[in-house]
């Protein structure tokens, strides 16, 4: 379903192939298909790809901003940001130590 909204929106635009195309060869890049090394998980890995979805997401509300929904565009950012922040200081919470 995601790839046939990517597909129609390239009537649109080509920046949610970018970003979609992006996040998928960088994720697929890390997917430890053939495994190296012991990590099996860790957040690091998302780091690098997560730069495609955001594009998408800054995309979206610069289209926002330019056809008049100002007030809409500062209300979903501010969400955002009170959500991120939580995020990160419950994720603060379980970074402790090594383990």
């Amino acid at each position: 379903m995601l790839t046939a909204c990517v597909i129609y929106s390239l009537k649109y635009t080509r920046k949610i192939l970018f970003g979609m195309g992006f996040f998928t060869l960088t994720v697929f890049l890390v997917l430890q298909l053939l495994p190296v090394g012991s990590a099996i998980m860790a957040d690091r890995y998302a780091y690098i790809p997560s730069i495609g979805l955001v594009f998408i997401a800054s995309e979206g509300i610069l289209a926002l901003w330019n056809k008049g929904f100002k007030t809409l565009t500062i209300v979903l950012l501010g969400i955002f940001s009170v959500f991120f922040t939580v995020r990160t200081y419950t994720r603060c919470e379980v970074w402790k130590d090594g383990l």
